[in-house]
């Protein structure tokens, strides 16, 4: 009998996909739904006709909460080593789009009817873990990092980002304004560069206008984009040679130095480069695989705030504070918030 067991385990084992065992450390799955099968393929499409095959739009989603029990939080540090100014304030935010703005990632696309569009943004920006409207607090959080108490403006907002999909900056634009956070955001950058298509947009006023950025000049990281930002804004800010479109963003982006600016990416590999370049103050956006409403499971995803809503309160703490939140070095440990009796290891 126990023969037979082994050989029934094995069988199922050898057919499971990558990433089952991840989900009994990572998300704690209950035994049912570790036998669940799982949904070939990632969770990044080019067009709403890819992720909406298959799916019932009148269908109630099915949230499997396997993620609550275990804390996924951001990371917000600032470089232990380096010789730069520690006091200088931040004044340029920039946001990774996928996965870390998005939780995952489906680009609307052009023939999208309004009620596939409402639901890709409902699906890309809406956490079935926390209570409330993630793109409200969202739109909330950049609000509060753009403006200071006062309600003067104090820092710029842009998205750098690598999402490869066919409509280019374009596509990105139109995900931002269905989610209602387009009208924040000062520039979007897309990397890397592609023929016919413009490489980056900025707002000016109510319009957004294409542009080429010099991205293709450069190394292809995010590191030594942020270092170019730094040493001419101009080039990525194409609104500063207006004096009506940029007045608002000339005195914040005057004299710009690395370390005033931060990058917030879901991954670590983009706060370095492989030419020595460092991003100086960064935040980490956590990742994980989960039963993502009735899309099944989905791997890597992320997104700001997905699981817990300090992750906004933090955030807006390390941007005005960001010496307060020194690169530790060393080993990191944690136990799960979940239930049960204290046992020794």
């Amino acid at each position: 009998c126990a023969a037979d067991c082994c050989r029934c385990l094995a069988r199922a084992l050898s057919k499971l996909q990558d990433g089952v065992n991840a989900c009994f450390g990572c998300c704690d799955l209950d035994r049912d739904e570790a036998r669940a099968p799982l949904p070939a393929g990632g969770n990044c499409f080019s067009g709403a006709s890819a992720s909406l095959s298959g799916m019932s739009m009148t269908t109630t989603p099915r949230h499997r909460r396997t993620t609550t029990r275990a804390t996924f939080r951001l990371r917000c540090g600032e470089r232990a080593s380096g010789n730069f100014n520690r006091s200088a304030p931040i004044r340029l935010v920039v946001f990774d789009f996928d996965e870390t703005l998005t939780m995952a990632t489906y680009m609307p696309a052009e023939d999208d009817t309004r009620e596939e569009r409402r639901y890709l943004t409902r699906v890309n920006f809406e956490s079935p873990w926390v209570a409330g409207s993630r793109r409200v607090k969202l739109r909330k959080l950049l609000a509060d990092l753009a403006c200071g108490p006062d309600g003067k403006r104090q820092r710029s907002l842009a998205i750098l980002t690598r999402n490869s999909n066919p409509c280019g900056v374009w596509g990105v634009l139109t995900s931002l304004q269905d989610a209602g956070l387009a009208d924040l955001m000062d520039a979007i950058w897309l990397v890397p560069c592609r023929a016919g298509q413009p490489s980056g947009a900025y707002r000016a006023g109510s319009k957004w206008l294409g542009f080429e950025t010099p991205a293709a000049e450069l190394a292809p990281f995010k590191a030594d984009f942020l270092q170019d930002i730094a040493h001419c804004p101009l080039r990525w800010f194409p609104q500063l040679s207006d004096p009506r479109a940029g007045a608002h963003l000339a005195p914040i982006l005057q004299d710009l130095l690395v370390e005033s600016i931060a990058l917030v990416d879901d991954q670590r590999a983009n706060f370095q480069s492989g030419t020595g370049a460092q991003v100086l103050r960064y935040c980490k956006v956590a990742r994980y695989d989960a039963f993502y409403l009735d899309l099944g499971w989905l791997k890597d995803m992320g997104g700001i705030g997905a699981h817990s809503d300090e992750d906004y309160e933090a955030l807006l703490r390390f941007v005005e504070s960001p010496w307060i939140c020194k690169e530790s070095l060393q080993v990191h440990c944690c136990c799960r918030s979940e239930g049960g009796g204290q046992c020794p290891t």
